[in-house]
């Protein structure tokens, strides 16, 4: 059952959209406007900076905050802080109030990396800001790889 309660406070956390609601404020919907995706990069296509870097701080917040509470709940499951993370980034990208269609879930990761390896998180937002554009979600994917890889050794 507790593994249950992670999931649920990660998928949870994960349907709360800042871009759905900068959107709204708007007078956009932002599923329907733009790129389509609600997340920061399409807020910020449609809404401006602002709602860009309000959007992505917390999407990246509220997967750390999944994370954190999972673990504070539960300290003997391992497993309680990633479970709560993972979630809450399938809750970003599939969210039930928004008719399952969310965002990328980049940012969303991003928290998760925060609150796995801070290091990690401040190298690949160094990597995304200096040069590597266009691969910096496949290299945050890798990143992620190798953390699992690390962390069942």
């Amino acid at each position: 059952i507790k593994i249950i309660v992670c999931c649920l406070i990660g998928y949870l956390l994960g349907n709360f959209s800042p871009a759905y609601l900068f959107g709204r404020l708007k007078g956009y919907d932002i599923r329907k406007e733009g790129s389509g995706n609600v997340g920061a990069t399409n807020a910020f296509l449609l809404v401006g900076k602002h709602a860009f870097f309000v959007t992505a701080a917390l999407d990246i917040l509220k997967a750390f905050a999944a994370w954190k509470i999972c673990e504070l709940l539960f300290p003997a499951l391992r497993l309680a802080g990633p479970l709560g993370g993972a979630a809450c980034v399938i809750g970003h990208m599939y969210p039930a109030l928004l008719g399952f269609h969310g965002g990328k879930g980049l940012a969303s990761l991003g928290g998760v990396a925060l609150a796995w390896h801070w290091q990690w998180f401040c190298f690949s937002v160094w990597i995304q800001r200096f040069g590597w554009y266009r691969c910096c979600f496949l290299f945050f994917i890798c990143c992620c790889s190798f953390w699992l890889s690390l962390s069942s050794c």
